[in-house]
Order: structure tokens, then C-alpha cells, then sequence
């Protein structure tokens, strides 16, 4: 199985020095879930699971990255029920 996870689009930061960049992540999850959907592969939104960026505006903060993980196990164990 195969899953593709669209990331969290960024916020403003340190290293998102214009708003396109800004307006042309928020536009990934669309472009990776159609993806998906071509490739008949499995899909994820990380954008969708209140992920907290650092001070750049791009990469995860500590809670960020438990929250990632956390999301991330739920959409494996749908994945993979019967896998303990």
C-alpha cells in the first residue's frame, strides 16, 4: 500500500518571504489528493490535523510533531486494521 500525505500549508515565517507562497501551499492538498485519487493510492491531509509550525513558517514545531504522529497512527491503523 502506498500513502501519499499532503503537507500542512505555511504560515507566515521567517523562510515564507511573500503571501504566493503561502496561497500556492494551501493549493498542495488539492493537487496531492487528486493525485492520489488518479493513482489509486491512499490519501492524508496533514493540513487537516492542527499541526503547529516554528517561528519559519514551514517546519514543525515539538507539539507539531506529535501531533503529526499522532494522526499519522490513526490513519495507519485504518490502514492496516488487523496489524498490532
Amino acid at each position: 500500500m502506498i500513502l501519499l500525505i499532503a503537507p500542512p500549508p505555511m504560515e507566515p515565517g521567517d523562510w515564507v518571504p511573500n503571501e504566493r507562497l503561502l496561497i500556492e501551499s494551501q493549493r498542495l492538498a488539492g493537487c496531492y489528493e487528486e493525485l492520489a485519487r488518479r493513482l489509486n493510492i491512499h490519501f492524508a491531509n496533514a493540513g487537516a490535523w492542527n499541526i503547529e509550525l516554528t517561528y519559519d513558517g514551514v517546519h514543525f514545531s515539538e507539539s507539531g510533531h506529535r501531533a503529526f504522529t499522532d494522526n499519522l497512527l490513526k490513519v495507519l491503523t485504518a490502514m492496516f486494521p488487523d496489524t498490532k
